[in-house]
Formats: C-alpha cells, structure tokens, sequence
C-alpha cells in the first residue's frame, strides 16, 4: 500500500509540473497555475487509482480503453472546473485542459 501512494504521488507531481508549462503562457498565468493544481488534485489521484484497480483486476487491453475513456473525462472535467475558477470562455477552457492533459499524457508515456 505504501508504494501504491508513493506511485499517485509521484503521477501527481509529474502532472503538476507537466501540466504547469503551457500555463506559463497564458495570459493571467498565476491564475492558470493556480487553477490547474487545484484541477490536478482533484482529478490525478482519482484517475490513477482507477487505473491502478482495472490492471490489477482485468486485462492490458481493458487498461488501455479505461486510460483513453479516463483521459478524456478528465478533460472535460477540468475545463469545467477552469470555468468555474479563470474567467474565461468554457471553449478556452476546454483548449486549455486539452493541451495541458496531452502533455501530461506524454510526460507520463515518457516516465511509464
């Protein structure tokens, strides 16, 4: 059990930090920044944590399409909590999830 919360808090910071970057150039970055951390709090640990229970239990590929249906939820998810937060349009907000969370993904690929 230890290492399973070493593992998410490891992802989370990874995330944090990979997700960080293309808010460095936005206008209003510390409102970004802030914004994406308190996004990625809510969603990294919950995500792996799913993640971590369907490899234990089901297969590669089912993994794989849980990854693809979690990311893409997530996405969504925090373009609507970067609404709630950065007074911005909901379509810039879902923009910005979208490049933050791809970056993420590959950051995480690299890692995995």
């Amino acid at each position: 059990m230890r290492e399973l919360i070493l593992a998410l808090a490891q992802a989370l910071m990874l995330t944090c930090v990979a997700e960080a970057c293309p808010a460095l150039f936005m206008k209003r970055r510390k409102e970004w920044l802030k914004s994406g951390l308190i996004c990625n709090v809510l969603t990294n640990p919950l995500l792996n944590a799913c993640l971590w229970l369907v490899q234990v239990h089901y297969s590669q590929s089912i993994w794989w399409c849980t990854v693809a249906i979690g990311e893409v939820a997530v996405v969504f998810t925090e373009a609507l909590l970067y609404w709630s937060m950065v007074s911005v349009s909901y379509k810039r907000c879902l923009v910005q999830s979208f490049v933050c969370n791809t970056a993420s993904f590959i950051v995480g690929l690299c890692f995995w």
